[in-house]
């Protein structure tokens, strides 16, 4: 207990004052502390007075101590305060501060200026949330008795995505301490000194060749207008904000759409959401906007008539594809899931292509997810990984294998530098680069047909050694001998040598003897060896071997490949990965649906493919990309969803304008298994409407009952009752994980490269974002990551 402006209180071990103020509604004013930064004490606004201390410690950076008598406001801390925030305040533009007009303006805008930088316009970038301006309200600044003087700092404009104009700019060093402390990057830092002291990177360089990854975690730290984003600068106070989730890759950032003129202008990242907390990514961050707001969008369905694409009525259009799908046989459609539908679309469709057609050829456009899903329902019973977000920041190992995540999930990084704060240890197998180097222990570069030699001398060295968990290992894992035996074939001199691989794996097999939790993280290159699921069941053998089950995740690309799984848009699973050659389940499903369900197992997206380039498969219905051209030569009638025009519409039959993410409600699924919700910020563009709308209207054509859906919550009610993975928000939890069984090492251990994967992160349904956003081109171009 401490006591605080008279009141006794209680708090948390560790917390500073700052934190007990705000913990018991007490407002300390702050321009540098940031909940998410260690302190820093660089403003000096929150000095409060302390019984017994000398001074006026600041609140931010002072320890709670049982037995405290603290002060945090009175006539003296405000004369200091605004004393403090007046010298702010001289070398900052503060014409809109202490404007008498200011009222009238933030209503009527009677004196709009609108220049390449601020001198207290009413178009600052910060507008409407300037944390100085919030301050100095509270402390009554009315004017400035000392002089201003400006900087006159050059305006910096010459990086992609965000302006830098450092006359704005007061020293709080969060953008420096977010990207050291959080990023871990440390791409900029504070030069100079004295009146000329300001924020740069290394010798001066440009962003773009720093080390930035501009993933704009400094400009939403900015209390001011110094850092801004280029795109819907001048945009203003939004009318709304809508919060919903980014479906441009699997980590399930939550997103605050800004709403201006009932068009989208900017996306920030949600302080709350549980994946990001208050992070995002280049891709999040700047570049939806331009991607979902492009005048090329699609914005009427299009029917093929004398060769080419016209546009047509939604009426029209859904009657011709009700028509024609009804003349195949079942065994003659298939169906093809973009892995960033929603989970509604997604049952959806698989629920029309079993109910409505009779086929169960369905999957994913995914060659990962695909692989992945496979692994994980031998492994675990389920295609999904075993770990979420909370087991990476508490793992005492990591591995990364395979991935690039750096640029495919950058905000996971986030979470690896938390770990590496509290003492774990990470090692990357197989991509090595100065970032990366920076952000890792350990950089094993060799070629991914050596992952699968490395894991067996792993695992013949943790074996051998007995530097595994006994306990867990005899009472949860099944096959250990089986495994045993077939490691004693594994010679380490001789292989390790032969993949050049000799003097790594002891480091990465000393490394998972620290005692704690592990955790691995694969990626899609892994695909470039024949057999990728046996990468995966080494990774999950290593696991098991050091008792944490619970540590492996895919690092799908795709936003909703999981939940596109989950919802069971597969060839032989229902959804929830119920098997579709069990009666029982398929039963249940007849039952609830009042449909008769075929028991033949469907065929896959390359068999599909396959079929339809020799004919024996005749209609093809796309709900996104990812189809090699000129596969699809002997197919008769082609149904495509698109948001923009695609290589595909030359075979295309009909073709839907699809709503994007951020113009349709319903859930995704995150890598965690974390379902959550989508909000519609604006309207679908044009005449778009999304993806599971589309199919319901066909099905109703075809006289098909059981889509007659008002809304995504009706669809997700019904998701939940047939779904016994999903229950509503949240993470599914992975039941039944009693046992685990080991897998052997085959008798070969020599895995032929047989393709190079090529970098999917940068898609969203297909569409390059470097082809619609200039800005993103120029940083992929100049890095790693292009």
């Amino acid at each position: 207990m401490l006591t605080i402006n008279g009141k006794e209180v209680e708090f948390k071990e560790g917390a500073m004052v700052l934190d007990v103020a705000k913990d018991n509604g007490i407002y300390i004013p702050t321009l540098c502390a940031h909940s998410e930064l260690s302190p820093f004490g660089a403003c000096r606004l929150c000095l409060v007075k302390i019984e017994k201390m000398r001074g006026f410690p600041p609140a931010c950076s002072t320890p709670a101590v049982k037995g405290m008598n603290i002060i945090t406001g009175d006539d003296e801390l405000h004369r200091l305060r605004k004393n403090i925030l007046e010298l702010i305040l001289s070398e900052h533009p503060h014409s809109c501060i202490i404007c008498d007009q200011k009222e009238l303006c933030e209503k009527y805008h009677i004196c709009p200026t609108k220049a390449g930088r601020v001198t207290g316009c009413t178009f600052c970038p910060n507008r409407g949330r300037c944390e100085l301006k919030k301050v100095a309200e509270y402390l009554g600044i009315e004017e400035i008795n000392i002089p201003f003087i400006y900087k006159n700092f050059p305006l910096e404009r010459d990086d992609p995505f965000f302006d830098r104009d450092y006359n704005l700019c007061i020293l709080c060093g969060r953008c420096v301490r977010v990207c050291q402390e959080i990023r871990g990057i440390g791409a900029i830092a504070f030069t100079k000194r004295g009146h000329d002291t300001k924020i740069g990177t290394a010798f001066g360089k440009s962003h773009l060749d720093g080390e930035c990854r501009f993933c704009g975690a400094c400009v939403d730290a900015c209390p001011t207008g110094a850092l801004s984003a280029r795109a819907g600068k001048w945009h203003g106070v939004p009318d709304k904000e809508v919060t919903t989730t980014c479906a441009l890759c699997s980590v399930g950032c939550r997103l605050k759409l800004e709403i201006k003129w009932n068009k989208l202008v900017a996306a920030r990242p949600d302080e709350d959401g549980p994946a990001n907390r208050g992070q995002a990514c280049v891709r999040g961050r700047f570049c939806i906007p331009t991607l979902v707001n492009g005048k090329d969008r699609l914005k009427y369905p299009l029917v093929k008539r004398e060769g080419r694409l016209v546009p047509t009525t939604w009426d029209e259009a859904t009657r011709l594809v009700a028509d024609r799908l009804s003349k195949y046989l079942p065994q003659e459609v298939g169906f093809l899931s973009s892995p960033f539908m929603t989970n509604e679309a997604a049952y959806l469709m698989q629920k029309f292509a079993r109910v409505v057609i009779g086929t169960n050829n369905i999957d994913i456009i995914s060659d990962f997810a695909g692989s992945v899903i496979e692994s994980q329902v031998q492994l675990t019973g389920v295609g999904a990984g075993t770990g979420t977000i909370e087991d990476i920041e508490k793992a005492n190992w990591i591995i990364i294998i395979g991935a690039d995540i750096l640029t495919s999930h950058p905000v996971l990084t986030v979470s690896i530098n938390r770990a590496r704060k509290q003492g774990a240890l990470v090692s990357m197998i197989g991509l090595e680069n100065d970032l990366t180097l920076r952000q890792v222990d350990n950089c094993v570069s060799i070629e991914p047909s050596a992952y699968l030699p490395l894991l067996a001398c792993m695992l013949k060295m943790i074996v051998d050694n007995e530097t595994f968990d006994i306990d867990f290992v005899n009472s949860k894992c099944r096959n250990f001998d089986v495994l045993k035996r077939s490691l004693l074939d594994i010679h380490l001199n001789k292989i390790s040598s032969h993949c050049n691989i000799s003097d790594v794996i002891e480091k990465l097999v000393s490394m998972t003897n620290t005692s704690g939790r592990g955790c691995i993280l694969y990626g899609p290159k892994i695909l470039e060896i024949e057999h990728p699921q046996k990468i995966i069941q080494m990774l999950f053998n290593i696991l098991l071997l050091k008792g944490s089950p619970s540590g492996l995740i895919p690092l799908i690309e795709e936003g909703n490949s999981q939940g596109v799984g989950d919802m069971g848009a597969l060839p032989n699973f229902l959804p929830g990965y119920q098997n579709i050659s069990d009666q029982n389940t398929i039963s249940e499903f007849e039952n609830t649906w009042a449909a008769k369900l075929s028991t033949e197992p469907g065929q896959s997206y390359k068999a599909m493919l396959k079929a339809a380039k020799e004919g024996a498969l005749k209609a093809l219905y796309v709900t996104g990309r990812g189809i090699p051209e000129g596969t699809l030569g002997q197919l008769n009638f082609l149904v495509l969803h698109d948001i923009y025009p695609s290589p595909l519409f030359e075979e295309a039959d009909v073709v839907f304008p699809a709503a994007a993410f951020t113009e349709e409600d319903g859930t995704i699924t995150s890598v965690e298994r974390r379902v959550q919700f989508l909000d519609a910020g604006v309207k679908p563009t044009g005449m778009a409407m999304p993806d599971w709308k589309i199919i319901c209207m066909i099905a109703e054509k075809m006289n098909a009952k059981g889509f007659d859906f008002a809304d995504t919550s009706k669809v997700f009610d019904e998701i939940c009752k047939i779904n016994p993975l999903v229950s509503g928000q949240g993470i599914w939890a992975l039941k039944n994980l009693e046992k685990f069984i080991l897998t052997p090492v085959d008798e070969t251990v020599s895995a032929k490269s047989n393709l190079v994967y090529n970098e999917l992160s940068r898609y969203y349904r297909g569409v390059d974002l470097t082809e619609k956003v200039s800005d993103l081109k120029i940083l992929y171009d100049r890095t790693a990551g292009g």
